[in-house]
């Protein structure tokens, strides 16, 4: 090869690179924008018209002094009526809840409190659909409405677990009502993506795991309790479920050993 075309390819091939560099780049970014809109079309049509509400249902619901201090209930059917509207813009676990949900319309509950059941399943997964939208957008990670509402998943979570073990929606709304002696150990001790692994457990596996789950809450929560006073009503409803869940965990054992 003659060396005087020697520079003239170097520098065309410098310049093809450099084009392909920039095409890359330009496709990144536009990409990058593209998915950033679309993010924030979904919280503008998906996030930030109902979260809130879901929110307040949770700390109206479970509100410790509810007759005194709340003055009107949210209307929770038609939270759900509006979200199920336009869950075009959900993921596949929502288009699961909504069809458990719907389907449970047309059959008996002989089990018992499914509706509750599956509603509160429902926003559990929702907030974990907010959470992710959230934390995509612009400085969406570390604010407060993003930190609540991961605390209210958790406490989502712990409320289905509850009811999936066949708590009555009564006694689990009492339990909830105390999440004041739980949340810090929801904060330090549970993170969410373990919480996420248990709302996925297989049937087979669900009640031991999640029953031992509640032992190891209501003990660490014990340690709480003995540190403050507390109200009879409070160390009773603490007490009762813990032995219920003792009284299921040594009916499975002698069920297991039995088959043996």
């Amino acid at each position: 090869m003659n060396e005087e075309y020697i520079p003239a390819i170097i520098t065309a091939s410098v310049a093809f690179l450099a084009a392909v560099i920039a095409q890359f780049i330009s496709y990144f970014l536009s990409e990058k924008r593209s998915r950033r809109n679309e993010y924030f079309d979904k919280y503008e049509r998906f996030v930030a018209p109902y979260v809130n509400e879901v929110l307040i249902f949770y700390k109206t619901e479970t509100n410790y002094d509810h007759l005194s201090d709340v003055i009107t209930d949210l209307d929770i059917n038609n939270l759900v009526m509006n979200i199920n509207e336009n869950k075009k813009y959900s993921n596949t676990r929502l288009l699961e809840c909504f069809f458990e949900i719907e389907e449970n319309k047309y059959f008996s509950d002989y089990r018992g409190d499914t509706e509750n059941r599956l509603l509160v399943k429902m926003l559990f997964w929702y907030l974990d659909y907010s959470n992710n939208i959230m934390k995509k957008l612009p400085q969406g990670k570390g604010i407060n409405m993003t930190l609540q509402i991961r605390e209210h998943q958790k406490l989502f979570g712990i409320w289905y677990m509850l009811m999936e073990l066949d708590v009555p929606y009564s006694k689990a709304i009492d339990f909830m009502r105390l999440d004041f002696y739980f949340k810090s150990f929801l904060s330090d001790r549970v993170n969410l993506k373990a919480l996420r692994k248990m709302m996925l457990i297989s049937p087979d596996k669900k009640t031991k795991d999640y029953i031992g789950f509640f032992l190891w809450m209501i003990s660490n929560v014990e340690v709480e309790m003995n540190k403050n006073s507390m109200e009879q009503y409070e160390r009773t409803v603490f007490f009762e479920l813990e032995q219920r869940f003792l009284n299921s965990l040594e009916r499975i054992n002698y069920l297991e050993n039995k088959k043996r």
